[in-house]
């Protein structure tokens, strides 16, 4: 007999996995009737662990509940065997690389996006995923059978199937509408948070837009989800890569709010740009909404004086309890931060903790580090400098091919950390064609991205103006570059 959940913690861990959820949801996915989910649901907004949200009639957990599950998961874990748990999981990750294609193959046809007016075309994909289905039916019973709280993923998958063959196109990736998609990332995103996965990579998410260019939530969470299942150990939101000088000040908070609530790991909210008093009111703001630190970018056009950048960022800082981290872009900004104004912000400003460097200067970095405080910490921004950065003193990467790469490059973080440089320089090698592939003069980030994206099965929309729509031929090189990442993976797992 597998290990058993109490059900007021099926509810509390579902409403975690699923970040934003009805009653009836949060049924489907514990197996409890709607009276008694809601009597859990009462319990947890007594104890100021969960909400409910009156402008999207969906419950959700409060800061104090995000931070209280991890003890309670361990609580109820207490028992289980996770080493039997370990092979299955490696079994859905061979099917999950599977499924990820077959989302692309969904999304698009023909190098355009799929509008489903080719029957023939939609049965074989249908056809395809009934057969991996099959083959992960029996995964999902053996997990079930060790843990009884993973029991509803099965049945929930095979509904979708029923319904997607019954012409309900949405239900192969349509997002917060029970897909297929839905519930296998967030079967994936618990077994994850389950065995306690480290992840070693922090992605700057690109924002989803609809058809009509407007923010899509829905899509901005599955694709949230997507990307902590992939491994990055952290998101940032609305940043540059997410399109921050397009964004408006409600879309950027609903995007902290809703994805802060929708994951299982810390949100980073990008809250600056060139006029430090709205900065300044944006950043006070967004802390209160479930952000773990603040992103700030050096202040671009203006082209301040070091002293202008040094003030803006004491400002900033002042303006939140949460850490903050500073961009140094200079490709973008204008102005490079000079190495005696980030040291002394380092130094004398007690919530700046970190540098996102994309300066491309690792010799310079090298002061920066050497004069900082020892747990100040710089995260490369520039994907290609990864490595030199990790050579002088950097401890990671915030990036944009971590959006498909994450395990390459939580492999490689792992491998230079306990010292086996050459796997790190053969991975970073294998990464090349990633990281090129992420912007140029005629595709800037986040172009190329977001349509890598979209081929993955994420409808996260075109970027806004002026970035202008991807080049004739993105498609087919966004397929290239993860055929060849995917050889390389599959190769390295033989």
């Amino acid at each position: 007999m597998g290990h058993t959940s109490t059900p007021e913690f099926c509810t509390f861990h579902a409403l975690r996995i699923k970040g934003f959820a009805t009653v009836e949801t949060l049924g489907e996915m514990t197996g409890s009737d709607a009276a008694t989910v809601q009597l859990h649901l009462d319990g947890l907004a007594a104890a100021a662990h969960a909400q409910f949200r009156e402008a999207r009639s969906l419950w959700q957990l409060t800061p104090d509940g995000r931070a209280a599950h991890p003890a309670m998961l361990d609580a109820d874990l207490d028992g289980a065997d996770l080493v039997a748990l370990a092979p299955l999981y490696s079994s859905y990750l061979e099917l999950n690389t599977e499924f990820k294609t077959l989302c692309g193959d969904w999304q698009l046809r023909n190098g355009g996006v799929n509008d489903h007016t080719d029957a023939a075309y939609d049965a074989a994909v249908i056809a395809r995923l009934v057969n991996l289905d099959g083959r992960a039916q029996p995964v999902l019973v053996a997990t079930a059978g060790l843990l009884d709280r993973l029991a509803s993923y099965g049945p929930r998958l095979a509904s979708s199937i029923s319904r997607l063959q019954s012409g309900e196109s949405n239900m192969f990736t349509g997002v917060m509408c029970g897909s297929y998609h839905d519930a296998w990332m967030e079967l994936h995103e618990d077994l994850i948070l389950t065995q306690g996965i480290d992840r070693s990579a922090e992605g700057s998410m690109v924002t989803a837009f609809d058809n009509d260019g407007e923010l899509d939530v829905d899509a901005a969470v599955a694709l949230a989800k997507f990307l902590v299942a992939e491994g990055n150990e952290s998101l940032v939101v609305a940043g540059t890569t997410g399109e921050s000088a397009t964004l408006s000040i409600d879309e950027k908070l609903t995007l902290f709010e809703t994805i802060s609530a929708a994951v299982t790991v810390p949100v980073i909210g990008g809250t600056t740009g060139s006029n430090t008093r709205h900065d300044i009111g944006l950043t006070a703001e967004a802390s209160k909404l479930g952000l773990a630190g603040i992103l700030g970018v050096s202040p671009y056009y203006n082209r301040p004086s070091q002293t202008g950048i040094e003030v803006h960022f004491r400002a900033i800082a002042s303006a939140t309890d949460l850490p903050v981290m500073i961009y140094d872009i200079p490709k973008r900004t204008g102005r490079k931060m000079s190495n005696d104004t980030m040291i002394r912000l380092a130094n004398d400003v007690t919530n700046i903790v970190a540098l996102k460097d994309a300066a491309g200067d690792p010799s310079e970095t090298a002061k920066v580090i050497a004069g900082a405080p020892r747990d100040f910490e710089v995260y490369s921004g520039d994907s290609p400098m990864n490595l030199p950065l990790l050579a002088v003193g950097a401890v990671g990467a915030v990036g944009v091919c971590t959006h498909w790469a994450a395990p390459e490059h939580t492999k490689m973080f792992a491998a230079w950390n306990r010292g086996d440089i050459a796997q790190a320089q053969r991975i970073n090698r294998l990464l090349i064609e990633s990281y090129s592939f992420e912007g140029n003069d005629n595709a800037p980030n986040p172009v190329q991205p977001k349509v890598m994206m979209q081929t993955l099965g994420h409808p996260v929309g075109a970027c806004r103006l002026p970035m202008g729509p991807a080049p004739t031929g993105t498609v087919d090189a966004a397929r290239a570059v993860y055929k060849n990442l995917l050889a390389t993976r599959e190769g390295s797992q033989k």
